[in-house]
């Protein structure tokens, strides 16, 4: 999208910035649906906000994903 001097090609392809676009909405979208259903979504919280608060966040999310590994593979959750 981006023209500069002394290159024939564009840089800065806008398919990025759309494709971005796109995919941030949707997980808007979902997590209101989510939110409406009684089942909030956990989400990292980025670092600038607090380390602490994303540490927990982080944290948080491996726990989810480890509990639906093993609803869905089977086996004991590991404490962590």
């Amino acid at each position: 999208m981006v023209a500069i001097e002394g290159m024939d090609e564009l840089v800065g392809p806008g398919s990025t910035i759309a494709s971005l676009l796109i995919a941030n909405a949707l997980k808007c979208e979902i997590a209101s649906e989510l939110i409406r259903l009684g089942q909030p979504p956990t989400v990292f919280v980025n670092p600038y906000f607090g380390t602490a608060a994303s540490s927990s966040s982080v944290a948080e999310c491996y726990a989810e994903h480890r509990r639906r590994l093993v609803r869905v593979f089977g086996g004991a959750p590991v404490q962590r």
